[in-house]
């Protein structure tokens, strides 16, 4: 029979290995989890950030329609040279509701882009332990294809027919 240390220190071998890889392909899940996290972080960032743009866009623009009024108060005139002071209101208001469409596109983009980046990257953590889990189980079969080969090199009964009991044939 060959020797059981030797055997042994394959098998554990192919054990250790075989935890290795999956302790990485483990280990690189959990970094892109972490990663897609802060994706969704950044995505959940450009989602504020856009609001208080909103905002900011519709507090200049009441604050532009609050100007026009005093200076149309002040100056006693309904009209401020060719333009009269609906057209300049109005003027106003299209370009802000432009600028708040604008600023939506910009920030669903971005929205978009850090939550499709944050949905590769889990795929990706996703893989790695897959392939962690299909390396693992790689070194284990490796390992014992190596003990079975060092068995049969060695000649041990086990490749050699068994250790059972002979049968001769009778001869008459």
């Amino acid at each position: 029979m060959g020797d059981p240390f030797t055997m042994a220190l394959m098998a554990a071998s192919a054990g250790i290995n075989a935890y290795g890889a999956y302790q990485q392909g483990r280990m690189q899940q959990k970094a892109a989890e972490a990663e897609s996290e802060q994706y969704d972080q950044m995505a959940l960032d450009a989602k504020i950030d856009a609001q208080a743009v909103q905002n900011q866009i519709e507090r200049d623009l009441q604050i532009n329609k609050g100007q026009r009024r005093a200076a149309i108060s002040a100056g006693g005139s309904f009209f401020s040279g060719s333009r009269s002071f609906l057209a300049g209101q109005a003027e106003s208001s299209r370009r802000a509701k432009m600028d708040k469409l604008t600023g939506r596109q910009k920030a669903a983009s971005e929205i978009l882009g850090y939550k499709q980046k944050g949905a590769q990257t889990r795929f990706a953590g996703r893989t790695a332990l897959q392939s962690g889990k299909m390396g693992a189980v790689g070194s284990l079969v490796g390992g014992m294809a190596q003990v079975g080969q060092y068995q049969a090199k060695i000649g041990t009964p086990f490749f050699q027919g068994g250790g059972g009991p002979k049968y001769k044939k009778k001869t008459v």
